[in-house]
C-alpha cells in the first residue's frame, strides 16, 4: 500500500462526513454523535472518524487508525466506545470497505417503532434483501443498565456482524443504523438512500392507502454508484 492510497481514502472519508452532515439529519443535531470508518486495502488497518468530532469539522488530524485486533496505531486520544461495530464488521465481511454508524432521524425512528422497510421508491433498491434489527432478543445485555443501547464489546460486535449477514444495513433498536459498503463512496450514498427510504415510508404510513412494492414494477436491486457520490461532491 502506498501513502497515496491512504491519503485518497482519508480525503474521501472527510468529504463523506461533510456530505452526511448536510444530507442526513440526526436526532442528536447539533451534537456530532456517530462514526465513519474505512478499511485500508491490503492491510489489517482501519481509519475511524471518532464520535466526538463534528461531521462537518473533521480533519485528517482527528482520524484514528486501528488494526483489526483492536490495537491503536495512530491518532488522537478520542474514546471510541463502539469500535466493535466497525472492527467486527470488517472481520466478518471481507467485502466491506467502509462502515457508518449514525443516529439519523427517520431510520432511527423506524428501528424504535419496529417498522420493516417497505420498497416504495428507488432509494430502497439497495435494500431489497431487507434490513435486520439488532435488539434484546439477539443480545440479552441490550437495554441493561451497564450497556444501554451501545455496542460496547467484541461479543456484541460479533452479534451485530452476524445479524447483518449479507445485508447493506442493520438497525440498532432505539439507537440508529449501521450501514456497510464496498467503498467510502458507496457507504456514504447508502446512508443517504436509507434515510430517504425511511422518510418515504413514514410519510406513506401517515397518508395510508395501498402501498405496492417497487419490486412489483420490475426494477432490479441497485446500489448507488460512486459517480453519484462524485456528482454530489461536485455540486457543493
Amino acid at each position: 500500500m502506498t501513502g497515496d492510497v491512504r491519503s485518497e481514502i482519508v480525503e474521501k472519508l472527510i468529504k463523506s462526513c461533510k456530505v452526511l452532515y448536510r444530507e442526513v439529519p440526526s436526532v442528536h443535531n447539533p451534537n456530532p454523535m456517530g462514526h465513519f470508518s474505512a478499511r485500508i486495502p491490503g492491510t489489517d488497518e482501519v481509519i475511524v472518524k471518532p464520535r466526538d468530532v463534528g461531521w462537518n469539522k473533521v480533519t485528517a488530524d482527528d482520524l484514528i487508525t486501528f488494526t483489526l485486533d483492536y490495537r491503536k496505531v495512530s491518532g488522537p486520544d478520542y474514546e471510541i466506545v463502539e469500535l466493535p461495530i466497525h472492527l467486527e464488521m470488517y472481520r466478518a465481511r471481507p467485502d466491506v470497505g467502509a462502515v457508518v454508524h449514525t443516529h439519523q432521524t427517520n431510520a432511527t425512528l423506524m428501528g424504535t417503532l419496529g417498522l420493516k422497510l417497505e420498497l416504495l421508491d428507488p432509494s430502497t433498491l439497495a435494500f431489497t434483501g431487507g434490513i435486520p434489527t439488532y435488539d434484546e432478543i439477539d443480545d440479552p445485555t441490550y437495554f441493561s443498565k451497564g450497556v444501554g443501547t451501545l455496542i460496547r464489546n467484541e461479543t456484541q460486535g460479533r452479534i451485530a456482524a452476524r445479524k447483518i449477514g449479507a445485508a447493506n444495513a442493520l438497525i440498532l433498536k432505539a439507537h440508529g443504523p449501521v450501514i456497510v459498503g464496498k467503498s467510502v463512496e458507496e457507504t456514504c450514498m447508502l446512508t443517504i438512500a436509507l434515510e430517504n427510504a425511511a422518510k418515504s415510508q413514514i410519510v406513506a404510513s401517515m397518508i395510508g392507502g395501498n402501498r405496492p412494492s417497487i419490486e412489483s414494477l420490475g426494477l432490479p436491486p441497485r446500489k448507488p454508484s460512486a459517480n453519484l457520490w462524485k456528482a454530489l461532491i461536485d455540486s457543493y
